[in-house]
């Protein structure tokens, strides 16, 4: 399936604490990505499960520029790096209910607590639901 993802992401901070004459600033962080999906799913994840949501090995798309996750549930969502090797890095991040977690780029590395490691991409994303529940997980890969 290929369709083109248009994402316009605005976060926007009014905080007193961040400047030093105490007027309130706003802060306007903008960025919009847009590129061709090449690869669009949706997930239901049994309770107490854990999921391969995409490997590089086991899909037409090896790579990607713009990763975008959301679940209707709380989930751990895994990037692994290097994956089946020695060295491999994995990374985990909890989802929250309609809260999307996006990357611009597949890029990192591997050699864990070393951000001077070797260079290399994520090459496998799994979740896992610890909920008592089925969560729904979506997930969306361009290039």
């Amino acid at each position: 399936m290929a369709v083109t993802v248009s994402v316009f992401t605005r976060v926007t901070v009014a905080d007193t604490a961040m400047d030093a004459d105490s007027t309130a600033p706003a802060r306007v962080i903008e960025r919009s990505v847009t590129g061709l999906a090449r690869h669009v799913d949706l997930h239901t994840v049994v309770n107490n499960t854990t999921v391969t949501l995409w490997s590089s090995t086991a899909s037409p798309l090896t790579t990607f520029s713009f990763l975008a996750a959301w679940s209707d549930g709380e989930v751990e969502l895994e990037l692994t790096c290097n994956d089946g090797d020695a060295n491999e890095a994995i990374f985990t991040v909890e989802l929250q209910n309609g809260i999307p977690f996006m990357l611009g780029s597949d890029d990192s590395r591997y050699n864990p607590g070393s951000v001077s490691g070797s260079a290399d991409v994520i090459d496998l994303i799994r979740v896992k639901n610890g909920a008592a529940t089925d969560v729904n997980v979506y997930l969306i890969l361009a290039v």
